[in-house]
């Protein structure tokens, strides 16, 4: 029975990658939804007025960690004591592969990308809404 209801998350999860993450949306709609996600972009170190946060695969990536993010919180409440390691483990390969993807976008603007001031730093957070009942 345990193995069944681990095959039955993964299967569930393998079903997030392939209709969810797989089937992007326009990058139009996916700016719309990550206002709504929340997240906050914050300069660490450097210029980041020669950052183009346009950048469709920049965009596609932060969507794709907002939409992971949302399927996560979904299904922990109901997840068995025995599915929590598992889970967390196929949301980290997930996430990591997500946060390279948005590591290799091409967000420098074109005519800064030589510049030695087109090193810059930053840090991505989201703001969490507390409910209070």
């Amino acid at each position: 029975m345990k193995s069944k209801n681990k095959k039955d998350l993964i299967e569930e999860v393998v079903f997030f990658k392939k209709n969810i993450l797989s089937k992007k949306i326009s990058v139009r709609e996916m700016l719309k939804e990550l206002s709504y996600m929340q997240f906050k972009i914050r300069p660490l170190h450097g210029d980041i007025s020669r950052v183009n946060f346009a950048n469709p695969q920049f965009v596609s990536s932060l969507w794709s960690l907002g939409k992971l993010e949302e399927f996560a919180f979904s299904k922990i409440k109901s997840l068995k004591s025995d599915e929590v390691e598992i889970f967390f483990k196929l949301m980290d390969e997930i996430r990591i592969g997500l946060e390279a993807k948005m590591g290799e976008a091409p967000i420098i603007k074109p005519f800064f990308k030589n510049s030695r001031k087109a090193r810059f730093e930053i840090e991505i957070i989201k703001d969490m809404v507390k409910k209070i009942h």
